[in-house]
């Protein structure tokens, strides 16, 4: 038998997985453009450096 905890550990997980694998697949065909428009929204930040980590977002989110 399952315990009722972990089932509903999993029933509370398992949209957040899709959620975060759906928001990771729409970006990687057009992953240049989000990595140029996040690097465009932090250019006048503190955290300028940021198109390096957002051509790599993508690949992250679609992969957890």
């Amino acid at each position: 038998m399952h315990d009722p905890q972990q089932t509903a550990y999993a029933l509370a997980r398992l949209p957040i997985g899709f959620s975060f694998f759906g928001h990771g697949l729409v970006r990687l065909p057009k992953i240049q453009q989000f990595a140029e428009g996040m690097a465009k929204a932090f250019e006048n930040t503190w955290l300028p450096h940021v198109h390096l980590f957002s051509e790599h977002n993508a690949f992250v989110r679609a992969a957890r």
